[in-house]
């Protein structure tokens, strides 16, 4: 019989294809869950204090979220959107994107942050920044990357 959290996260599942959504891969940060759909979608859930679940905030989530691009960007580089007295909202990737929604091909998430790699190859984080692993030039905790 599955544990406790493992009961949670097929009952979770079983809600999204319920819904026409199904998830071909799941990766587990360590409190939150990044998934990924058939269709290419992020759908993510759980401890968001460092901005891991890239819903563009740091509100924690009890049921999947789609992930979606915020405004239109084009950067080379990285660039430093906003700074708070706690978080900084960087975008990493070397391609003009515009609003909507972000199509992937692979998910993964560590401890506080999680990590996706678009249909056309750009590697997105988001998350905690602290040690580097969001691989922008600040190691600072990063509510955002996408």
């Amino acid at each position: 019989m599955p544990s406790k959290q493992g009961q949670s996260l097929l009952r979770i599942l079983f809600f999204l294809s319920d819904l026409g959504i199904h998830i071909s891969d799941i990766s587990l940060g360590a409190l939150h869950v990044v998934g990924l759909s058939t269709l290419g979608n992020i759908y993510t859930w759980g401890y968001n204090a460092n901005g891991q679940l890239g819903t563009w905030d740091t509100l924690n989530r009890a049921y999947p979220v789609r992930v979606k691009k915020r405004e239109p960007v084009s950067c080379v580089h990285t660039l430093l959107h906003r700074r708070t007295q706690t978080h900084a909202y960087i975008f990493t990737h070397t391609h003009t994107h515009t609003q909507g929604m972000l199509f992937v091909s692979a998910v993964a998430a560590g401890a506080y942050h999680s990590h996706a790699v678009s249909d056309r190859g750009d590697l997105y984080s988001f998350g905690s920044n602290r040690n580097g692993q969001a691989k922008t030039l600040k190691r600072s905790a990063s509510s955002h990357a996408i």
